[in-house]
């Protein structure tokens, strides 16, 4: 379980239905506006360690009648703080994956566990909840200290104990991934 600040969430847009080299326009009406989405697939590249095969796309936003990149600005922040509100109540698992450029991708959403359905013995419960809840206001400190913001805690035991329930009622409870 590693512990730090949630990003903002990535712009995420489905593949486009045309071929390659051809494009897909939609029309989108903001805020008195016409904004013109275009989108197109490119070339497969063979990218990352494992040369995995990825499709390139292009998406492109055209302001019709002006040039105040101000109106396309708010459209798109107005698209992430949308998907942000989407996914307030849910708890996002990533996975690491070797595919594209590697790194962690989104596995799934699900809703978050609650805290009174994690049993412990004794108050090592508590002392886990204080001790992230400490780490998570003292950014600051680390940062002056010159030490990398992370901590991480080792779960261990046999399955059906418990491990990945305490660690998304603590997801949960903390509104962290």
């Amino acid at each position: 379980l590693m512990l730090g600040l949630s990003a903002m969430p990535d712009v995420i847009f489905r593949a486009a239905a045309a071929k390659k080299g051809s494009k897909v326009v939609h029309w989108i009406k903001w805020q008195g506006h016409t904004i013109m989405f275009t989108r197109s697939r490119g070339e497969t590249i063979v990218v990352g360690p494992s040369h995995m095969p990825m499709n390139q796309e292009t998406i492109i936003l055209s302001l019709f009648g002006g040039h105040d990149t101000g109106i396309l600005t708010s459209f798109v922040e107005a698209a992430i703080a949308n998907a942000s509100r989407e996914s307030a109540n849910e708890l996002s698992v990533f996975t690491y994956s070797e595919a594209g450029m590697g790194g962690w991708i989104k596995a799934m959403e699900k809703p978050p566990r609650k805290i009174e359905s994690v049993i412990f013995d004794g108050d090592m419960w508590e002392t886990l909840i204080r001790d992230v809840d400490r780490f998570l206001k003292s950014q600051e400190w680390y940062e002056n200290a010159g030490i990398p913001y992370r901590r991480g805690y080792l779960l261990h035991g046999p399955p059906g104990n418990g491990k990945s329930s305490c660690a998304q009622a603590l997801a949960g409870m903390f509104k962290l991934n």
